[in-house]
């Protein structure tokens, strides 16, 4: 299976597209992580885009003399999603998480079960199925009368990040993130492409007080700014308390044919 290995010291080049991105990660201190596994609703990280073009900017060709160019790249090569390649249970994942207190924890502990109604602890009966863009795996969210119609849930941002200037923003350096003077306590619906929806209850916290407890980090209620007024990223906090499907494309479920999302 065709894996990226962060850090290789064979390949010191770097794209300009990805330079000057951040701080460098190289390293598994860095890192924060001894790996990464991708788990969404595609086949692979980016599919017929990168075989037909290159600019999507995902795979970049870097000889030893020289800059890196972006190069396409073949479906058999490019980075798989590990669930679709399993011989069994493997039309999706479900991600269970407890609930944690508002204030935070130092930890937190879920569960990751592959395949959805192929065994008797992945059942998809009475979930509310939310079918997501074949295309980029968008849904439309609608919070406070403004419709966020390129929304996601995703398991790899650690807050809430929607609208711009909702509420109080942070003092620097946090000033991403808002700090209301009290929690808030709201609900957003998101909606898939069939029209299906669901009301997802959230509460926004005062950032500042949340993260600069050094003792915890797994937060139900962080939340900031989105790049942009498009976009509702439903992150990490919305796991908490819940289970959450998500269907692969073109794999066949008990609750239909993914890609999509379930509660």
């Amino acid at each position: 299976m065709p894996i990226q290995v962060i850090g290789d010291p064979a390949f010191t080049n770097i794209p300009n597209a990805c330079a000057n991105v951040g701080p460098p990660e190289n390293t598994v201190d860095t890192f924060g992580a001894n790996g990464l596994l991708g788990i969404g609703f595609f086949l692979q990280d980016c599919g017929t885009a990168c075989v037909q073009s290159t600019s999507p900017g995902y795979y970049y060709s870097c000889p030893t003399s020289g800059g890196c160019q972006p190069v396409t790249m073949a479906l058999a090569q490019q980075l798989p999603n590990p669930v679709a390649m399993f011989a069994t249970d493997n039309n999706g994942v479900i991600i269970s998480m407890p609930s944690i207190p508002a204030a935070g924890a130092a930890t937190a502990s879920g569960t990751l079960t592959f395949g959805i109604g192929t065994q008797s602890n992945n059942a998809a009966s009475n979930v509310t199925v939310i079918p997501v863009d074949p295309n980029n795996g968008n849904i439309t969210a609608v919070f406070n009368n403004h419709t966020y119609p390129t929304s996601y849930i995703d398991s790899g941002s650690n807050g809430l990040y929607f609208g711009n200037g909702i509420f109080p923003a942070c003092s620097p350096p946090n000033n991403d993130f808002y700090c209301p003077a009290v929690t808030q306590t709201l609900t957003a619906t998101i909606r898939g492409t069939t029209g299906a929806s669901v009301n997802l209850n959230f509460s926004v916290a005062n950032a500042q007080m949340l993260i600069t407890n050094p003792t915890l980090y797994a937060f139900n209620d962080l939340a900031g700014e989105a790049s942009d007024t498009t976009t509702f990223a439903f992150g990490m906090p919305i796991f908490y308390g819940r289970s959450i499907f998500t269907a692969i494309e073109g794999r066949s479920t008990p609750a239909g044919t993914g890609p999509f999302n379930a509660f």
